[in-house]
């Protein structure tokens, strides 16, 4: 039962009797906690996530050979329709890096790709073969050179699908 006595409020509950300060200051730490889980949960969705998956490829075109950390993107699905082979993307400073060190006869094509909202061409060149870091098996595949450089830890996006 609730009764009034002298501007406060008695709340009684199997013979406990609660005060109207006691009952307003539990709701406002009731209100408190709400406030604080919806505060985490906003935050936890909203900030980026920091782990990203990388692997260490050697890349292997004539005699240059060159290390990079590569994402792993299970979206990538380009495959060279002429080869039947597997298409990684590399970043324009890693690229020139390889075109730097060749000599200067390197067969440069051109492949189609499509990306949501657009299609463009990149400049390709069929490496000779890549390797992955801890992992047995040589693989081919044709390097896709984007037009800018990768401005993060990873200088190549590859799909692991493609490499098993």
């Amino acid at each position: 039962y609730a009764s009034l006595s002298q501007g406060n409020i008695e709340i009684s509950s199997k013979g406990v009797i609660y005060s109207g300060k006691f009952v307003r200051y539990m709701l406002y730490g009731i209100f408190f906690m709400l406030l604080s889980y919806k505060f985490y949960i906003y935050m936890h969705k909203s900030t980026p996530k920091k782990h990203i998956e990388l692997d260490e490829l050697t890349l292997y075109f004539r005699e240059i050979k060159t290390k990079v950390f590569a994402l792993k993107d299970t979206g990538n699905m380009l495959v060279d329709s002429a080869l039947g082979i597997p298409i990684i993307l590399v970043s324009k400073d890693i690229a020139d890096e390889i075109y730097d060190g060749a000599d200067k006869n390197v067969e440069v094509f051109e492949i189609c790709i499509s990306t949501i909202g657009q299609e463009k061409s990149l400049k390709a060149i069929r490496l000779d073969r890549i390797e992955f870091k801890g992992k047995s098996g040589i693989y081919e595949c044709v390097m896709g050179v984007l037009e800018e450089d990768m401005k993060s830890e990873y200088k190549c996006i590859f799909n692991p699908n493609h490499f098993i």
